[in-house]
């Protein structure tokens, strides 16, 4: 059951972010935001055939899981530079967006090499978001943001998941009564650091 919930929203969004990286065998790729769906699309690019993961957010908790999984963890104000010198100056191959924020997704414009792809799936309504043309045109960067409809993940998933290859249910670490909502919805935006998933029971 858990993980067929896992499967209705958090993994699906992950794979389909991942997909629309476009990610290659031996490709540098970047996570930026560590909520369980930036966790869950470590997991699906490593299955995808990613070679080095970087993975960043500022809550050390949350680095800690990424390190776990296989990524190298980064604190947003050392990871630019880190990717830089990492990849001799040529940046990601691929990008992957999990907060939604103007100043994350800038990072991931900005952390994508030349003709790299940049994928969005954190939800920004910033009608007026600063895109920076100019220098996307030069470095030919492909930019997908979007959602992905659930079902239409499930063909490539279900297997990997009955596999054991992807397991998403491991980042459900609460579970809550329905009464206790209020109180799940308040740890959601204090970004509590060892609240990943919530599984509220009826």
């Amino acid at each position: 059951m858990d993980q067929a919930l896992m499967l209705t929203d958090a993994q699906a969004t992950a794979w389909f972010g991942c997909r629309n990286a476009d990610i290659e065998a031996g490709d540098d790729f970047v996570v930026i935001g560590l909520g369980p769906i930036g966790l869950m699309a470590i997991d699906s690019a490593i299955v995808m055939g990613a070679g080095r993961v970087f993975a960043v957010d500022p809550i050390k908790e949350r680095r800690d899981i990424a390190s776990r999984l296989g990524a190298i963890a980064l604190s947003p104000d050392e990871a630019i530079d880190r990717v830089r010198d990492e990849t001799k100056g040529l940046m990601a191959d691929k990008v992957l967006e999990a907060v939604g924020a103007d100043a994350t997704i800038a990072m991931a414009l900005q952390m994508a090499r030349r003709e790299g792809v940049v994928s969005v799936i954190g939800v920004n309504k910033n009608m007026a978001f600063p895109f920076p043309m100019g220098a996307s045109l030069s470095k030919g960067v492909t930019f997908r943001i979007g959602t992905t409809s659930p079902p239409q993940t499930w063909q490539e998933l279900v297997p990997l998941v009955q596999q054991g290859r992807l397991k998403p249910e491991q980042f459900i670490t609460t579970r809550l009564a329905l009464k206790d909502g209020a109180e799940a919805y308040r740890q959601l935006d204090a970004r509590v650091p060892n609240v990943l998933k919530t599984v509220i029971t009826p």
